[in-house]
């Protein structure tokens, strides 16, 4: 997008589409100096509306990227908060947030300036003037990619600067029952702050459900993959925030994920990167483009999960396909290379340094034994086993992955040996993607 006015534009960053977002706010404020330049500046950070795969391997994209843009020269003094957000940060700091790692010096003080103020509710944060407007937002977006705790902090902000070296921003922030502005009094903040502390007490409640049974002595990979599980059973994916998202708030968030159970792909990812760093487990998120059937891009975010010899790719809300039963789990993407993942997802410019992933001892159709070059003798006595052992669990569903030339003999074996294994008079429900010559079976 080119720039319209001095110091005024709309810039489209790789991270949560905002203009897809609730209650949009035209937050404003200025400064009194002479010299004073203020832009709004809202990121079109995807808002990553890439619904996930339905159960034909196919997907159905819609994205709003419309932004909003204000300007003002005046700027307002504060009532500050008498209360301050109970703190339930995340775990590991120092390990976990490679987009503030990634970021300059001056960079950094802004970034802990909105740290600070987001836990206060403070909508002014001082900052050293920046080269570019985009590197304000960039600086946003880094703070809500390292912590998705601070749910409620929203995706645009105003600009302005005084003279050579000193800016500021103003914040705006996603509350349900209160609108914080520069105008708010300390009761307005102190309202606000009540309802995120309520809202962390039933995030935690969710937090501590997902981690039960989960033990000290298992490995990462086996706590990865039972957050995985949960939060796809646990969260539906919400079609219907991508067209009416002032009805759906908390959609690209992990309180729409956790608590309302309902989320689009950011709050899939935010809620995978949260529940990722209580485990122990290093995670990044990662925005780009999903091709839908017809080789469309489309926004989308997605995670990368450190384990003991690599880095991975993870897509929870493309394991979450919609169409198909509650009780469906897929693993098509989990723990996949780039290289794998790149036959439908593309990584754009992201704030953080996106790992390169080519390990594969822990991509879940090889770690499960699950990986097939054809259905001979051998595998076919694998894969009855492994069947008969998925029903005597009560699964829903069972995955195997072609690693052969020939993925049309293997599926059609491979269902022939699934009827012979299972023998039911309803027959076998199943689905193929080709890209990743995966064939999950799933059963009423």
């Amino acid at each position: 997008m080119k720039r319209t006015a001095a110091l005024l534009l709309v810039i489209a960053l790789l991270f949560s589409a905002a203009s897809c977002r609730a209650s949009r706010r035209s937050v404003s404020s200025g400064s009194e100096p002479v010299s004073s330049d203020v832009s709004s500046i809202e990121s079109l950070e995807p808002e990553v509306s890439s619904l996930p795969p339905e159960s034909t391997v196919s997907t159905e994209n819609k994205a709003v990227t419309k932004g909003e843009v204000s300007k003002s020269n005046e700027k307002k003094k504060e009532e500050p908060a008498s209360k301050t957000v109970a703190s339930d940060g995340l775990p590991v700091f120092g390990e976990n947030t490679h987009c503030y790692n990634a970021l300059t010096a001056d960079q950094k003080t802004l970034y802990k300036g909105i740290v600070k103020a987001a836990e206060n509710l403070t909508l002014e944060v001082d900052s050293p003037k920046l080269p570019k407007d985009n590197d304000y937002l960039n600086v946003l977006s880094a703070v809500r990619m390292d912590h998705p705790e601070i749910f409620w902090l929203d995706s645009k902000i105003t600009i302005g600067t005084r003279g050579e070296k000193e800016a500021w921003i103003v914040l705006s922030y996603r509350l349900n029952t209160v609108d914080i502005s520069p105008k708010s009094s300390t009761d307005d903040k102190n309202k606000g702050i009540a309802e995120i502390n309520d809202k962390n007490k039933q995030i935690k409640q969710v937090r501590e459900n997902f981690f039960s049974g989960i033990t000290e002595n298992m490995g990462a990979y086996e706590r990865e993959r039972i957050l995985h599980d949960r939060l796809v059973l646990h969260c539906r994916y919400n079609t219907d925030a991508l067209q009416k998202p002032e009805n759906h708030p908390n959609a690209w968030t992990i309180y729409g994920a956790l608590v309302e159970k309902t989320a689009v792909c950011e709050g899939y990812a935010m809620a995978m990167r949260y529940l990722l760093s209580y485990a122990g487990i290093e995670s990044i998120l990662v925005c780009g483009n999903a091709y839908d059937a017809n080789r469309v891009p489309q926004l989308h975010m997605w995670n990368q999960v450190k384990l003991s010899d690599g880095w991975y790719h993870l897509d929870v809300t493309w394991n979450d396909p919609v169409g198909m039963s509650d009780s469906f789990i897929s693993y098509v993407y989990f723990n996949l290379t780039s290289l794998e993942i790149s036959a439908d997802h593309k990584i754009e410019d992201n704030v953080a340094a996106i790992q390169n992933c080519t390990a594969t001892g822990f991509n879940y159709f090889k770690r499960e034994n699950l990986l097939f070059a054809s259905v001979d003798a051998a595998a076919g006595k694998r894969i009855r086993e492994a069947l008969t052992a998925a029903l005597n669990a009560k699964a829903k569903s069972f995955h195997m992955r072609c690693d052969g030339a020939d993925f049309k003999t293997f599926c059609d074996d491979a269902l022939t040996l699934a009827a012979e294994t299972v023998k039911t008079g309803s027959g076998i429900h199943y689905t193929k993607n080709e890209d990743y010559k995966v064939i999950s079976l799933y059963f009423d």
